[in-house]
């Protein structure tokens, strides 16, 4: 049981509870450290938006990816920067601008996002003994990650985890 402090509003707490415990575990789970680029995919959503926060709070630099409508959203939150993945036309290119901004050195991809091309583009973001932290659940028939190349995983040290929602 996790306790709520007197003087916090319930409704305003619940989100936390289980959206907030989940994107929290797998950060620490990804062991975030401070000054260590975190990129958040879905980073304008339910999880996402709670995610940069709490990235921020562990002391990561964070780049928000999402559309351009959530920008202000995830920059007023603290996001050091944000990347409108609709701009790209293809995911190298997307890539490649992730990796500019991060200067290669992205530790943590945390997949808010329920798509399985999310996925597929988070391999491509990560720097040497990176980490890619599943959250985001697609819909349908299950399909394997995309970018995950079992010689790319064991050349840059990768890790890949999910976490149940709590």
């Amino acid at each position: 049981m996790t306790p709520i402090p007197d003087g916090i509003d319930l409704a305003s707490a619940a989100p936390l509870m289980c959206g907030g415990v989940s994107v929290y575990a797998a950060l620490r789970r990804a062991n975030v450290q401070h000054g260590r680029w975190v990129v958040i995919s879905g980073a304008g959503g339910g999880l996402g938006h709670l995610a940069i926060q709490y990235a921020k709070a562990l002391g990561a630099k964070v780049l928000a990816l999402d559309t351009g409508a959530k920008e202000d959203l995830c920059v007023g939150l603290g996001a050091d920067a944000f990347v409108d993945f609709t701009k790209f036309e293809g995911d190298e290119m997307l890539a490649a601008r992730v990796q500019e901004i991060a200067e290669g050195r992205v530790k943590v991809v945390l997949v808010c996002s329920s798509s399985n091309r999310a996925y597929d583009q988070a391999i491509s973001f990560l720097g040497f003994r990176g980490t890619l932290a599943c959250l985001g659940v697609p819909e349908g028939k299950p399909v394997p990650i995309g970018g995950a190349i079992v010689g790319d995983l064991i050349a840059k040290e990768l890790s890949i985890f999910g976490m149940l929602k709590h």
